[in-house]
């Protein structure tokens, strides 16, 4: 956590997001297979009359979010961002790709997503669109 704290500034400028995830590269992962994104109890929980939205990722910089949202959308995703305020007042821009009708179709592009870029998304049910939804420009 020191180095975090202590290479902040050189951290947050790291390598951008868009090549890994356009040209199919994926970062260095463990040989195990990936698990079922949701357990068959999960998937007859999870209801949602406006359907289900992946959120990609979640950054305290807009840029980093943006330059993910870019790739994302570049990739043939329907991105977009949420900006959304923590407990202890500080502002989160979240990458959501959707809505998707039906659970199976965000899983399947969950899926898509973690093959080509390494992001695990989480499947979220949908609520009626927000006033802080920001649509891609």
């Amino acid at each position: 956590m020191e180095y975090g704290l202590d290479n902040y500034e050189t951290l947050k400028v790291a390598s951008p997001i868009a090549p890994a995830f356009l040209n199919g590269k994926v970062p260095a992962r463990s040989s195990k297979s990936t698990p079922a994104l949701l357990s068959p109890q999960e998937q007859s929980r999870i209801q949602s009359p406006n359907g289900f939205v992946l959120q990609i990722a979640s950054f305290r910089e807009r840029e980093r979010a943006e330059l993910l949202q870019k790739s994302i959308a570049e990739g043939g995703y329907q991105a977009f961002l949420e900006k959304a305020s923590l407990n202890n007042g500080e502002i989160t821009y979240r990458v959501r790709v959707g809505p998707y009708p039906q659970l199976t179709g965000a899983q399947e592009a969950a899926r898509e997503i973690e093959k080509k870029s390494g992001y695990r998304a989480i499947i979220l049910p949908a609520s009626p669109e927000s006033e802080s939804a920001e649509k891609p420009t």
